[in-house]
């Protein structure tokens, strides 16, 4: 037996170490469970093998709900496709009424189709189509509201609240899928103009010019507005065919004006000349300054002409050989103002 002082100076031997496992350590067989019900299994090596190469492997596949893995298979199948829509919509059926798997189907599917937005609205219950042709009922069924008057439209919305209720929730719908046009025709529907032409804004210039037009034609007993509608519009014409020509009045001067400011080139001559001839067929004399601002030489010469023979004493003042005389200054500068100094003097001047 050896001491103690022996057994603590004993130095400890030097483990062995092995390249390879020993056989009693080695697994003889074992198996795992993988994804898809997969089953890999290996053996013991064969008798006289000793290497890994000469264990047997085996991967088996374990069924246990056969429904299950077709259900499975299939789904892979249709993963494979380019297009879902189908599946979505075929599990939307198959999925309750109003259950919330069914609307989540409902949804992929248009998520899947080519316009994905499109099928969202309608998806969600705007459908473009479906509310033009409410619109286009609501609209042939009623006529449009008068809006002659301010507060006339308010007094008759309240006498027919039902009615434009329902026009307010198109004119919503139609703004939420965009149609600025149909949004419009509801506001006049209903006379809400200040609406119309805030969404007219924003449907384009056709939009904008066909809702101002509808505007203008709503206040036709509004004599400022008749005559913002003649100028926006370029309806210039209609200023020179309705205004007071009489001799107390002065409106020629504006409706003058606004030829000056706001006809083109080509038409000035024209409208002055047609506001001339609404001024001499009220027998008032500004139809003279009239005719000169168009440059109407013959019509300006043949007017003073008549006012000089008109004179009951031609030795008065402005009549006799001063008076011609005058007339003669008068028409050798018109004639040079509106390039007719080459053109024949009239045979009243002439003699």
């Amino acid at each position: 037996r050896a001491s103690g002082a022996e057994f603590v100076s004993a130095t400890p031997s030097r483990a062995r170490l092995f390249r390879t496992a020993p056989k009693w350590l080695r697994r003889p067989c074992g198996a795992s469970f993988g994804f898809g019900g997969k089953l890999a299994c290996f053996s013991a090596p064969s008798e006289g093998g000793s290497t890994p190469e000469s264990r047997t492997f085996k991967v088996v596949t374990v069924v246990t709900k056969p429904e299950l893995v077709s259900r499975a298979t299939k789904f892979e199948e249709v993963l494979s496709q380019p297009k879902l829509t189908g599946y979505c919509e075929e599990k939307a059926k198959q999925s309750p009424p109003d259950s919330l798997d069914g609307r989540i189907w409902g949804l992929m599917k248009t998520i899947s189709e080519e316009n994905p937005r499109k099928g969202l609205l309608e998806y969600l219950g705007y459908n473009t189509a479906h509310i033009q042709e409410e619109i286009s009922k609501l609209t042939g069924q009623q006529e449009p509201e008068s809006s002659a008057g301010e507060g006339e439209g308010s007094s008759s919305s309240e006498s027919r609240p039902a009615q434009n209720g329902e026009v307010a929730k198109l004119t919503r719908r139609s703004l939420v899928v965009g149609d600025f046009e149909g949004a419009v025709q509801c506001c006049l529907q209903s006379s809400r103009m200040d609406d119309a032409l805030v969404l007219a804004s924003f449907g384009g210039a056709e939009l904008w010019k066909k809702t101002l037009g509808a505007y203008f034609r709503s206040k036709t007993t509004n004599p400022f507005l008749k005559l913002v509608s003649a100028v926006v519009e370029g309806r210039l014409s209609d200023l020179t065919a309705d205004f007071d020509a009489s001799p107390d009045s002065e409106e020629w001067k504006e409706v003058l004006a606004i030829l000056c400011t706001f006809a083109k080139p080509g038409e000035f001559a024209d409208l002055a000349e047609a506001v001339a001839s609404r001024l001499a067929s009220a027998s008032n004399p500004a139809a003279t300054l009239a005719y000169a601002a168009a440059g109407n030489y013959e019509k300006v010469v043949q007017a003073w002409i008549e006012e000089l023979n008109s004179q009951d004493d031609p030795k008065a003042s402005g009549g006799g050989e001063a008076g011609l005389q005058a007339v003669v200054e008068k028409a050798s500068v018109l004639s040079r103002l509106t390039d007719k100094a080459s053109g024949p003097v009239p045979a009243e001047l002439a003699r």
